[in-house]
């Protein structure tokens, strides 16, 4: 079972917009194994290898790609919560995705999962569920050269 069963409850070719605005309205926390980005991280693929090669350098994790973040400050600590779907539009695909991902991160990282999820039927406004596992090669490099991990709790001095 992947991260996208784990935190959707659903399997993979069951998800549906439905089920991406009930996750969203369950406020869950970003954390080690989850992650929000805005669609217009889409074509930033140097940033989103960053990302995907420290969940696969750590414990894996799930990055939604179509969500925005809002950043909520409480008592020393700073939450990333979750905020509103952001789609994209029929020009974005799975396989430019892919393909990136796969030039920019080093080694290649096995069992990369990569799920869109359509408004509805008929629909070209999409986002994708970046499902990452756990690397049994680590660590992968990013396109930056530099090799990246997951780390808990953000807190503010």
């Amino acid at each position: 079972m992947g991260f996208i069963e784990t935190f959707l409850k659903k399997d993979v070719g069951e998800v549906t917009k439905k089920d991406i605005e009930a996750f969203v309205s369950r406020k869950i926390e970003e954390n080690l194994n989850l992650d929000y980005k805005d669609i217009r991280a889409f074509h930033d693929f140097d940033e989103l290898s960053k990302d995907v090669s420290a969940f696969a350098n750590s414990s894996g994790g799930l990055l939604i790609l179509g969500i925005s973040e809002e950043i909520k400050k409480g008592n020393r600590v700073l939450k990333i919560l979750p905020k509103e779907i952001t789609w994209g539009d029929e020009t974005l695909s799975k396989e430019q995705l892919e393909d990136n991902l796969n030039s920019k991160i080093q080694p290649r990282i096995n069992g990369l999962r990569i799920i869109p999820v359509r408004e509805g039927n008929g629909s070209l406004r999409i986002i994708f569920l970046i499902d990452i596992p756990q690397s049994d090669n680590p660590p992968h490099m990013a396109s930056s050269n530099k090799y990246y991990k997951m780390l808990c709790c953000i807190n503010i001095l």
